[in-house]
């Protein structure tokens, strides 16, 4: 199906980068490097060969995550999502315990922390079924203290932050052709 357009402020295509990014096409030639998010229809078709990145989670409704819709999808570079999910050990990751080191769930239940203070990863959320695909959780935060992610510590090692989330990538398309790579990786 096709989404409501909710389209994120996009940097705009740099001259004699070769890259389009039109109502109809959108196109991300070999070398070049592309940053869009939230959901984009183009009409005719999508062609990625370049790098096409997907912005950060920045807590709006449209970052962290791409909905691509085109007749004809065509990958022979990357989508590039790497730790463009929810932040680690943050109030945005949908894992539910984010102290001392359990990492949050999607899909299943996030990894426990190992040491001492190690605590169950978070619960799962998401449904592989599901035509919403969420925004990977962040890794949990461990410290002393109220650290930048990791929340109130248990007394164990220093403070620190866990690791982004995988962003999210949904492509809807009747051809899909892939001989790149689609990648949504926590960091």
């Amino acid at each position: 199906g096709v989404y409501a357009a909710e389209v994120s402020a996009l940097p705009a295509a740099t001259a004699g980068s070769g890259i389009v990014d039109s109502a109809t096409t959108l196109t991300v030639p070999a070398g070049a490097t592309y940053t869009l998010s939230g959901s984009k229809t183009y009409t005719t078709s999508a062609t990625i060969d370049g790098t096409l990145c997907i912005a950060p989670y920045d807590g709006s409704a449209t970052s962290g995550s791409l909905v691509l819709t085109s007749p004809t999808i065509t990958i022979g570079g990357v989508i590039l999502a790497d730790g463009k999910g929810y932040r680690g050990g943050s109030s945005f990751s949908s894992g539910a315990d984010r102290n001392n080191g359990g990492g949050g769930g999607y899909g299943g239940i996030g990894g426990t922390a190992s040491g001492d203070c190690g605590v169950p990863g978070g619960p799962a959320y998401g449904d592989a079924t599901s035509a919403v695909i969420a925004r990977g959780s962040g890794g949990g935060g461990f410290g002393t203290g109220e650290g930048p992610g990791g929340g109130p510590g248990q007394g164990c090692f220093q403070s620190g932050e866990g690791g982004r989330g995988g962003g999210s990538v949904h492509l809807n398309a009747a051809t899909i052709s892939r001989t790149g790579s689609i990648l949504a990786n926590g960091t």
